[in-house]
């Protein structure tokens, strides 16, 4: 199911990060790399629970999709097939209107496509590496 989700780091910190507007904007941007590390780790650990088979996986209309509702959130993957890969993964609060925390997109390869909250993304080629950046 690919709970390793592959994006280039070296290259965000590395190249992409050092080379990213002024000093402010890069300050913004960091923030942004760390709380996708910290949604990438809540992932990984999402996708290991359904590697294990504590979280199922299941057909519906158009697809196969896991699904957990917690108190204050839930966490929707949806697969290419039954045994994935992963190609999208939301998580968001548990209240009307269901307002999104992040979400991430995938290519079937198991590399980020996109990553993003309501507020900041980042955007990925098909190799991992970050094309874009945007922050509210």
């Amino acid at each position: 199911m690919a709970s390793a989700v592959l994006f280039d780091e070296n290259y965000l910190k590395d190249v992409f990060i050092p080379s990213y507007g002024d000093a402010s904007s890069r300050s913004a941007l960091s923030n942004s790399v760390s709380q996708l590390e910290e949604h990438l780790t809540e992932f990984r650990a999402f996708m290991s629970q359904v590697e294990a088979g504590k979280i199922g996986v299941t057909k519906v209309e158009g697809g196969w999709e896991s699904y957990v509702k917690k108190k204050d959130y839930w966490i929707y993957a949806g697969y290419a097939s039954e045994m994935g890969p992963v190609v999208d993964f939301q998580k968001h609060k548990n209240q009307d209107p269901f307002p999104l925390i992040y979400s991430f997109s995938l290519y079937p390869s198991g590399y980020l496509r996109s990553a993003s909250t309501l507020t900041e993304g980042f955007e990925f080629d098909e190799y991992g590496k970050v094309k874009s950046y945007w922050h509210k």
